[in-house]
């Protein structure tokens, strides 16, 4: 693991707390599914999870690394793109025909 080998000579591996800031449906989808894994490589690492939703609570919640979605802040962090998704949005045909295709995300905020 690339983290492995920067944080110190081979064989030693990392221990002591590591506080994540995590929105939702991030660890819900994402972080969660994996959570047995890591505890499972790392056994020294205890780990905290903390709720951030917005970018504002990132320093109010006293966090090591965020995990979060969207466009990265213009604050001075540092950022690492780990996935990029893409939005689907999904209707019937009659939805659409009824009440109009949205050609901008905004436009979503008229539809049921």
């Amino acid at each position: 693991m690339e983290v492995e080998s920067r944080l110190g000579p081979k064989g030693v591996k990392p221990r002591g707390a590591l506080t994540i800031g995590l929105r939702s449906g991030v660890c819900q989808n994402c972080v969660m599914p994996r959570l047995a894994q890591f505890l499972e490589r790392l056994p020294d690492v205890d780990l905290v999870a903390r709720p951030v939703d917005t970018l504002e609570e990132i320093d109010a919640q006293d966090v090591n690394q965020v995990l979060t979605t969207g466009w990265p802040p213009e604050k001075d962090y540092v950022v690492r793109r780990l996935a990029q998704a893409r939005d689907l949005l999904c209707a019937a045909p009659r939805y659409w025909l009824r009440e109009g295709r949205p050609d901008q995300r905004q436009a979503l905020c008229n539809h049921r």
